[in-house]
Parts: structure tokens; C-alpha cells; sequence
């Protein structure tokens, strides 16, 4: 026998109290009598004294002395038998990720889990020790290193799912940083896939959940505007054992954007959707997912959401030197880039709003107040211009920068390249002859984006490859809010959430999605379950000895008030 919380013990000097009481007399009952005889009649009837009397009171001090002290074990939670766990410490670490959420006969994986591992902790020893860890969007301690009591097990009851994937190598190898170089400690995992090879080696046991056999779902999902149109772009999966037909609606801030027909989707296969309806506005884009076909056991990934700006969020604001003399070139990218979405008014004026700035052969004379990309620029202001090349040069450097992606410059001979210095918050990007004559940054929350390659055929052939269009595309991406989907635990101007839905940012008034997307999480077929990593262990006597202690008072009570109303 052992007691899991043995500092309880202590109450068992409340015993003295019975004894106190038991020991006092009780107060005599006042007669009045006329008559001697009458006195000698009530003395002789007086039962105290009488081994009768004097064996009720032991009686009656003994269950009470018995209610406390099975009361104070049942506290101290005494318990029978010896706990198969040997380690010294253990880190008790559950998996709450979206996959848990599956639901199988009646019952999911994550509560099952949860209460596995509460037995495992009743299960303990009082010289154990215990660390109870979720593995959400980071490592949290639910409960830190301590002896296991009622607490605990009420600690991993109250976590909560995560509704999002989880990195679970990351995880075990954070947890081992914390504890893993302890001598004697063990973790126990509680999940549904087989656990990662990490640096905990053979110290790591696993309770793994029933496999779900049964699911479809969005694992993917991407949107953007089209002009006034928003494009909705994603992936639907079957991961049952079955055929299943899929299908369901697209919603533009709570109305029907569009639908996608039902389709057969083979076991394990997944098919692309596209849907594509009229919206100029900020639209909340909601994708739902219909599984009738199916007994789908993870709802989870059954919609996902993403939020679009809109085209005034996206609107560019172009300053030229002369508002009557325009780069035709410059004109005719931003003409096929407004069909997705990047509308401009034209305008000389840099006060001019706008989400971004385009500063064609000029600059600002101070920090622009929004990102802005500047070409050629011939006078200085807030960049100062060293000058042009004298000679035409060829770039034979590029980066490797997303910046740069579907862009190649190398080998392109340029005349009158305009040079400026590199400030020490920019990257340069592209280089002729060791100069670089593209570079970008970012000050206090603004982006520049600085090319000084002319944009006219004469002075190189730029303006007439597929590259400018690129490089612009490039540009105004980085600039311009773009779409977000987000997954529970990633911050958005210092705020998260671990639950799936809208949530409203009241920093800025926007509502903002959360998406599970992830096909690791919404594939349930991985493994079969093993539930039981241990035998039974210790068991509490707590229950029997409150019911005991409960049928005890009983009689104790009858006990008492007779005695007392004699």
C-alpha cells in the first residue's frame, strides 16, 4: 500500500477533536421533585456510570476517530499494489492536434487519449514525478515537474484540441532540451501515429490511438483576385477505404460565390477544384466540403477559409516627372497586372493614396509613407544618385531571392544604368559588373524596391522580355497585402488563436480565417492503434473508504443524538 498524497496525513490530528468532545460530560437534566424517594427513584434509573453507558462512548469515539481517518487516507488517496512506471520522472505528452478530433464509435481519439493518460498518472507512485506537456502550435506545460495527485489528472483534462497541424519531431526534441538530459526520465506519448525518431531513443513509450478508417476532406487552398473576380483554388481528398462523391459550395462573405459537382474520388486520391465568382470588395472566402458519401470521421478539415483584399487595397499609385510624357512599357505592365486586381489612377502628385507608389525616373525627396518601387531615377532625394555609367555594362550576377523569382537578367547589356548607394537596411539583387543596379529593402514597415536599369528599349532590352513583367509581379506582390490563410497558433499583428473560424482582430476591425489545410493531419489511415502501453498498476481505495466513511457517520450519529437527548 502507498499514498499518492501523503502531506494529507496531517489531518489526522483532528482526531483529538472526538476525543475532546467525547470526554466532556454532557449536561444533566433538571427534575423538580417534591419528595426524597423521587430522588432515590431518579438516581437509581441514571444510566451514568453504567459499563452500558461508558461502552456507547467508546463506541461512538471510535467511528468518529474511523470517519476521520479513512476520510484523511481517502485524501491521501491510499491506494493498493505497485506501479508498473519505474522511471524516476516521466513527461506525460499529449497530442492534440487536428487528427485527434476523429471520431470513432461514439468517442474521440483526443478524449480517449486524455483519459489514458489520466490513468496513467493515478497509476504513479508517490516518490514519482510528473511533467504533463501539450504539443500545439509550440510546446506548453500544462502542469510542471511535481508528485502526481488529483490536480494533474484535472490539468489533462482541461486541455484542449488544436484544431491544426503539429510538428511532433520538433516537439520531442523541445521537450528534451527541457528534461531529456535528467537521469531516470521517461516521456509517455499519447497520439495517433507512431512517435518520430528523436533524442530520446528508447526512452520514448507510446499510446496511440484506434486508426480511423474513414475521412475526406480540403487539404489545400489558395485564392486571389482577378480584376473584380476572385479565383478560388483547392484540393479535395478521400482518405476513406471507400469511393467517395464529393462536392460543396464556395461562399463570398456569407453568400454562395459558386459550387463545385459531385465527383467520384478514389481511396486515397485527391482531385482540384477551381471556382471563380464576382467580388470587388474584402470578401471572406469560405469553402465547405460535403461528405455524405462517406461515414466521415474528422469534421475538422471539412472547410477551410481564407480572406481576399480588395482592389482598392491593391491600388497603385504611378508618379511620373511629366505627367504628359509616360513609359509606354511601365503602362503596359500595369494594364495586364490590373486583371489581377492592381488597379492605379494616374497622377504626378506623390500625395496621391494608394497601397503602393511607382516612381518612374524620379524619387521622393523624403521617405515615402508607403512602399514604393522607384525606376531610373536621374536627381537625388531621399536616395542620393551617384550617377550613370559611363559605359554599357552586362549583369553577371543575380541573387537567389523570391524577389528574383521567374527572372533571369544575366547577360543582359544595359546603357546608362543610374547608380545609387546601397543603404545598410536594403539587399542588393542583381549586379553588372560587381555594381548593384537592383537592389531592395524594407525601413519602419516601408518597402523599396529600387531598379536602375532603364526602362526603355534603348538603353536595354529589359522592358521587352518576359522578365519585367516578372520583376514588377515580384515587386507589387511583396508590397501589396495578398491573401491569408491562416492556421491556428500563427500570430497576426501579435494575436493568435488555437481555435478554427472567423476571428475579429479589434486592433484593426478585420476579420481574419483560420484553416486546418494540412494533409498529415486529415489522412486518419497511418496506423493501427495500440491503446495499452502498461498493466494495471496502483489502485485507489478512495472511493471504498468515502463510502465507508459516509455509513459510518450514520451511526455515529444515532450514537450521539441519543446520548445527547437522554
Amino acid at each position: 500500500m502507498s499514498f499518492s498524497n501523503p502531506g494529507y496525513l496531517w489531518f489526522l490530528l483532528t482526531v483529538i477533536i472526538p476525543l475532546i468532545l467525547y470526554l466532556m460530560p454532557l449536561p444533566r437534566k433538571r427534575v423538580n421533585t417534591s419528595a426524597l424517594f423521587l430522588w432515590e427513584q431518579f438516581l437509581r434509573n441514571e444510566p451514568f456510570g453504567k459499563s452500558s453507558e461508558r461502552l456507547k462512548r467508546f463506541l461512538g469515539f471510535t467511528l468518529a476517530a474511523l470517519i476521520i481517518t479513512l476520510l484523511v487516507f481517502a485524501a491521501a488517496d491510499l491506494s493498493v499494489g505497485t506501479s508498473p512506471v519505474k522511471a524516476k520522472s516521466l513527461i506525460i505528452f499529449i497530442d492534440n492536434s487536428a487528427s485527434q478530433n476523429a471520431v470513432t464509435s461514439g468517442k474521440s481519439n483526443f478524449e480517449r487519449a486524455k483519459a489514458a493518460a489520466g490513468k496513467i498518472v493515478e497509476s504513479l507512485d508517490a516518490g514519482s514525478l510528473v511533467s504533463v506537456v501539450e504539443a500545439a502550435d509550440e510546446l506548453r506545460v500544462i502542469f510542471p515537474s511535481g508528485v502526481p495527485s488529483r490536480e494533474t489528472v484535472r490539468k489533462i483534462e482541461s486541455i484542449e484540441s488544436f484544431d491544426g497541424p503539429v510538428d511532433m519531431k520538433g516537439m520531442l526534441e523541445k521537450a528534451f532540451k527541457l528534461w531529456g538530459n535528467k537521469e531516470g526520465t521517461e516521456i509517455y506519448m499519447f497520439t495517433d501515429r507512431n512517435p518520430p525518431e528523436s533524442s530520446w531513443g528508447k526512452r520514448v513509450n507510446a499510446w496511440i490511438a484506434p486508426r480511423a478508417k474513414s475521412n475526406a476532406g480540403i487539404i489545400a487552398l489558395s485564392a486571389e483576385r482577378a480584376g473584380e473576380d476572385i479565383v478560388a483554388k483547392f484540393t479535395v481528398a478521400n482518405y476513406s477505404g471507400n469511393k467517395a462523391t464529393l462536392s460543396g459550395t464556395v461562399f463570398g462573405n456569407g453568400r454562395t460565390g459558386g459550387t463545385y459537382e459531385e465527383k467520384d474520388v478514389l481511396p486515397g486520391a485527391s482531385r482540384d477544384e477551381l471556382v471563380r465568382f464576382p467580388e470587388p470588395g474584402r470578401a471572406a472566402v469560405n469553402v465547405t466540403l460535403g461528405t455524405e458519401s462517406i461515414s466521415d470521421m474528422l469534421e475538422t478539415d471539412n472547410e477551410a477559409r481564407v480572406i481576399v483584399p480588395s482592389i482598392d487595397e491593391m491600388r497603385v499609385n504611378v508618379v511620373w516627372p511629366d505627367p504628359k510624357t509616360r513609359n509606354t512599357y511601365v503602362l503596359s505592365v500595369l494594364a495586364a497586372l490590373r486583371a489581377e486586381g492592381v488597379g492605379y489612377p494616374v497622377s504626378g502628385d506623390e500625395s496621391e493614396g494608394g497601397a503602393a507608389s511607382i516612381f518612374v525616373n524620379n524619387v521622393p525627396s523624403a521617405m515615402p509613407k508607403n512602399s514604393s518601387i522607384i525606376i531610373c531615377p536621374y536627381l537625388s532625394g531621399f536616395l542620393e544618385v551617384q550617377g550613370l555609367l559611363d559605359k554599357p555594362v552586362v549583369i553577371n550576377r543575380q541573387a537567389d531571392d523570391p524577389l528574383l523569382k521567374d527572372v533571369n537578367l544575366r547577360g543582359l547589356s544595359v546603357k546608362g544604368a543610374v547608380l545609387t548607394k546601397v543603404p545598410s537596411w536594403a539587399r542588393p539583387l542583381v549586379w553588372a559588373d560587381e555594381q548593384p543596379v537592383i537592389w531592395a529593402g524594407e525601413l519602419k514597415g516601408i518597402r523599396i524596391f529600387y531598379m536602375g536599369i532603364p526602362a526603355s528599349a534603348s538603353s536595354s532590352r529589359l522592358p521587352l522580355t518576359a522578365s519585367f513583367p516578372a520583376l514588377m509581379r515580384n515587386a507589387l506582390s511583396w508590397m501589396l497585402p495578398g491573401p491569408e490563410i491562416l492556421r491556428p497558433g500563427e500570430y497576426v499583428n501579435g494575436w493568435t488563436s488555437r481555435k478554427i473560424g472567423f476571428i475579429e482582430n479589434k486592433a484593426d476591425g478585420k476579420s481574419h480565417a483560420f484553416s486546418l489545410l494540412d494533409a498529415g493531419e486529415s489522412d486518419l489511415r497511418n496506423i493501427s492503434g495500440k491503446e495499452s502501453i502498461l498493466p494495471p498498476g496502483r489502485k485507489s481505495l478512495a472511493p471504498l473508504m468515502t463510502i465507508l466513511a459516509m455509513i459510518m457517520l450514520g451511526f455515529e450519529w444515532f450514537l450521539f443524538h441519543n446520548r445527547y437527548t437522554e
